[in-house]
């Protein structure tokens, strides 16, 4: 970083750490204040929602206690029961938090006074318009105990008490008795709280206050709406995403405000249940609820902080015991987001004011640093330069005032110059690939650089003995060095003193060879190549010439630059080697193949050569470089190594029943037991008394049969015709002959065809058809060998359903030749195989795109072809040489053992409608055969090394 830009970054950090420190500060103060206030909202919330509870339960209390004191409990008629209905109307009026107040008679009887607050109330009951509050009562007359003569009735009142109208409901049969309030306040001594519920009128959710009565007999009971609350817990809500939840200890909501809880549907008209709290559902008022924490204290307040859907909240649950029945819950949770937007705020604004300073002090700092770092901005620039290699001259602007850069200046200029040099003539040698042109330009760069008149380069012999002279360069350059020296002492040489001291030597004083100066070109493992000599103008004697150490540090440079093309070469050569012998290797292992993988890139490079000489047509834009000819090279020779992996009985197969051994031996052996027992047939017939002549006759008849019917299996097994449906026909109507096995033929066979063979072997002896597709006969690809249709390389050749299929019947009936579709996808296979090798060998560069020219000579230009269906557009020109090289020279192949080469011209025809159908290139082929090179190629076939 330039020195002004680390003054003003240095001023920005330390203005940035304080914004940071003070932001941090802010936070952390303000987070605190927040938990402070927090438990504050806690404590509040509980306490108003406790007091608003109180407020809505007690004087619900108090009304049934003063109910449980009134006569209308122990009034034993309708009318006397009725002439209380005034003073339960006004506890309604007084207390409009009541729903209903009612009295349940052990008896059956029943009464209640409900006030109808809205018209939705009126409609339900279908109440006259003034209706006040409806008295619905229920009588069970004693002298009726099946209730056949229940009456219900409804009389709805107006505000002043009067009524309005009285409504028979004969099936209003409310039995108050099985209640749950009456079961309970029966049972106490006290008043009774129900758990929460939905009022069937109002559709609110409330509880039921029950006691009973003085006289022992009656309970009286009021139900209290709790939709209040939810008015006064909005109200309480600290932000808009404040979720509040009063619950009593089975999770039953009794009033709830907020958005809507996780897992829980919002509540309708019609629900008939209280919404239980979710167990299961993620939801901050649900860990609220199950946190750890004393659920007994009733000044417990239990707080938390929980993480819900990627969210963060502050939960709390505080504990109400409102009366002796059971505890209930107030749950809350506060969104961390919401509760901090006032302390983002303030960072937000103390962020600005840190910006503000920035944009003020930053600039201020810039223009002194910038002033005080010009002159080391402009040598950095100068040394930017040397290290793109740029050494062009510069113009030199005013000197620093600070010593120390001037100094710096000046030593900086003197080390430009040296290192220029120096890197020029190593850029010189390391880009020479041929060693000639190589030395000339060790040489001329020497010279050039060290202001030398004249030298010489000697190479070593493979021995290390002798220094042959390679270059010389300058004015009597050739007098002073002679063709050859010896490596030995005694030789009064600078060049062969310092190829035996392996160090640098000067000339004698008083000698031609005074000014001269020898340097040994010694590689990194200090091995002598070769001796470079200088002659200069003048020379110090004293070793202290500059020009000395310049000249052995190049020496070490040409020695790696020649050490390195001779490992290069060495290394080219090798690998040439190595392919030719596995390209002869491959052509070795069958005959009929022979010469194939030696010829492929004769041909193939010459029609190489051919495109790129061409001026005019579709190949005139083709060239290639040497690199990709030696990509090529590679290619024609190995375009066929997969076949190493190809079995010799499938590439050799010359009859259909032929694997390692052909079987069709083992099918004569068959015929040889059927007839032999034809023989034995006959022994028996006229052994036992048969006629002679008529046995001897059937036997005759039979070997004749047999015989004819080998011959023909014989004939299929040579696959030279093809099999119509009558030789298949015939040859299964064969096959339908049976013989008997008396040994088991499980025994002495290898493991892996044991594996083969399924289910329990057959109890012997057995009868077996003559010829037969037997299980066993059915071999399995490995899962390792499975090409699937997702494979990287984007083969479409895909497997068969099995490896081999060596069906006899299956393998006879094959319709023309010798292969199965399984033999031929094994052939086909070493494209595959070729790919795959040649793709793991480290083919770096230009010699990547060895796999694709050597891998597509069986593709087709139309994309019938294999193992990847390419097109013409998918392959390089050298993949469409490499498949006309392997198609030409198979037609002319002289050594193939089961065919006649062709003529040169039957196989141009033959390549010609080749083309012409999509299977070749046809602008290739036009030039192959325009520019000689088949001709060529035919005439002047090379011998198999």
């Amino acid at each position: 970083m330039p020195l002004h830009w680390v003054i003003t970054v240095g001023v920005a950090l330390v203005l940035c750490a304080l914004g940071a420190v003070i932001g941090w500060r802010t936070y952390a103060v303000s987070r605190d204040a927040m938990e402070n206030a927090i438990e504050e909202t806690s404590t509040r919330i509980a306490q108003s929602i406790f007091k608003d509870l109180n407020a809505v339960i007690a004087p619900a209390r108090s009304t049934v206690g003063l109910l449980a004191l009134d006569p209308l409990p122990a009034a034993a008629n309708l009318e006397a029961r009725l002439a209380r209905v005034p003073s339960l109307q006004a506890m309604l009026v007084a207390n409009p938090l009541l729903d209903a107040i009612y009295v349940g008679y052990s008896n059956g009887d029943f009464i209640l006074a409900r006030p109808l607050r809205s018209d939705r109330e009126r409609t339900q009951f279908q109440a006259p318009a003034r209706t006040s509050a409806v008295v619905q009562t229920v009588i069970r007359p004693a002298s009726d105990p099946t209730g056949e003569t229940l009456r219900g009735t409804y009389t709805f009142l107006d505000a002043s008490g009067s009524v309005l109208a009285v409504q028979p409901v004969p099936d209003y049969t409310y039995d108050p008795r099985i209640r749950p309030w009456f079961e309970a306040a029966m049972q106490g001594n006290g008043i009774v709280r129900t758990a929460p519920y939905i009022f069937y009128t109002t559709r609110s959710v409330g509880v039921t206050l029950a006691q009973r009565a003085n006289n022992g007999t009656s309970v009286v009971g009021v139900d209290v709406t709790l939709g209040d609350l939810n008015t006064a817990m909005n109200a309480l809500r600290e932000t808009p995403g404040t979720i509040l939840a009063l619950v009593d200890g089975d999770r039953r909501i009794m009033a709830r405000a907020g958005p809507q809880f996780p897992g829980l549907p919002p509540q309708t008209a019609s629900s008939t249940e209280v919404d239980l709290l979710p167990a299961t559902e993620p939801g901050p008022l649900q860990s609220a609820l199950d946190m750890p924490g004393t659920h007994e204290d009733p000044a417990a307040i239990v707080r938390g902080r929980v993480a819900v859907n990627g969210r963060t909240w502050q939960v709390a649950r505080a504990r109400f015991q409102i009366d002796s029945g059971a505890p209930v819950f107030l749950l809350s949770a506060l969104p961390e987001d919401e509760l901090l937007t006032t302390t983002r705020r303030l960072l937000q604004d103390q962020l600005i004011a840190i910006l503000a300073a920035l944009a003020l002090g930053v600039p201020m700092a810039f223009v002194f640093a910038n002033g005080l770092a010009r002159p080391l901005r402009r040598l950095a620039l100068e040394a930017e330069a040397v290290r793109a290699f740029d050494f062009s001259p510069r113009a030199r602007g005013s000197s620093s005032r600070v010593a120390e850069v001037s100094e710096l200046d000046h030593a900086s200029n003197q080390m430009r110059e040296t290192i220029g040099h120096f890197l020029q003539i190593s850029v010189t040698l390391s880009s020479e690939r041929q060693l000639d042109p190589l030395l000339d330009n060790i040489l001329a760069s020497m010279l050039g650089a060290a202001n030398a008149r004249a030298g010489a380069i000697y190479l070593v012999d493979d021995n290390g003995q002798r220094l042959t002279k390679a270059k010389e360069r300058g004015v009597g350059v050739a007098a002073l060095t002679p063709p050859s020296l010896p490596v030995a002492a005694g030789i009064h040489h600078p060049v062969a003193e310092a190829a035996l001291a392996r160090d640098l030597r000067l000339g004698e004083a008083g000698s031609a060879l005074q000014e001269a100066a020898a340097a040994p070109l010694l590689t990194r493992d200090g091995e002598l190549v070769g001796v470079l000599m200088v002659r200069f103008d003048r020379l110090g004697r004293n070793g202290n010439d500059p020009r000395l150490a310049f000249l052995s540090e190049i020496s070490g440079v040409a020695a790696v630059a020649i050490e390195t093309h001779n490992l290069i070469r060495a290394q080219r050569d090798l690998m040439q080697a190595i392919i030719e012998v596995i390209a002869g290797a491959i052509d070795a292992k069958s005959p009929y193949t022979g010469g194939h993988c030696q010829r492929v890139p004769v041909i193939a490079q010459s029609l190489a050569e051919a495109a790129h000489a061409a001026t005019e047509g579709p190949l005139a834009a083709f060239r290639m470089s040497e690199d990709d000819r030696e990509a090529l090279y590679i290619a024609s020779w190995l375009h066929d190594c997969g076949k190493v992996t190809t079995p010799e009985f499938i590439v050799d197969k010359a009859t259909k029943l032929e694997t390692v051994h052909d079987r069709i031996h083992e099918i004569r052996m068959r015929f040889e037991l059927l007839k032999a027992q034809a023989e034995i047939d006959h022994l028996r017939r006229v052994a036992s008394g048969g006629d002679a002549a008529d046995s001897l006759a059937a036997r005759d008849r039979l070997l004749a049969t047999l015989d004819e019917e080998f011959a023909f299996v014989a004939d299929c097994n040579l696959g030279g015709e093809a099999m119509d449906k009558s030789r298949v026909a015939r040859l299964r109507g064969i096959a339908a002959r049976t013989w008997t096995r008396t040994l088991d033929d499980r025994l002495g066979i290898s493991w892996e065809e044991a594996q083969r063979h399924v289910g329990p072997a057959p109890a012997l002896p057995v009868e077996e058809p003559l010829l037969a597709d037997r299980p066993e006969h059915l071999i399995a690809w490995k899962p390792e060998e499975v090409v699937r249709p997702d494979n990287p390389w984007g083969f479409t050749l895909l497997n068969p359903a099995n490896k081999r299929n060596l069906g006899e019947l299956y393998n006879l009936t094959v319709g023309r030749g010798t292969l199965t579709a399984e033999d031929r996808f094994i052939i086909n296979q070493h494209m595959i195989h070729t790919i795959v090798m040649l793709n793991r060998l480290p083919l770096r560069g230009h010699l990547a795109a060895v796999p694709e020219i050597a891998g597509g000579h069986h593709e087709r230009m139309d994309g019938l072809g294999y193992p990847k269906s390419l097109k013409r557009e998918d392959l390089s020109v050298l993949a469409r040489i490499m498949a006309i090289a392997d198609v030409f020279e198979a037609l002319t192949a002289a050594d193939r053992p089961y065919k006649r080469p062709n003529t040169l011209d039957q196989a141009l025809e033959i390549m010609g409608r080749m083309a012409e159908t999509g299977h070749l290139d046809a602008d290739l082929f036009a030039l192959f055969v325009a520019s000689g090179t088949a001709r060529r190629y035919v005439e002047t076939r090379p011998p198999i090394l």
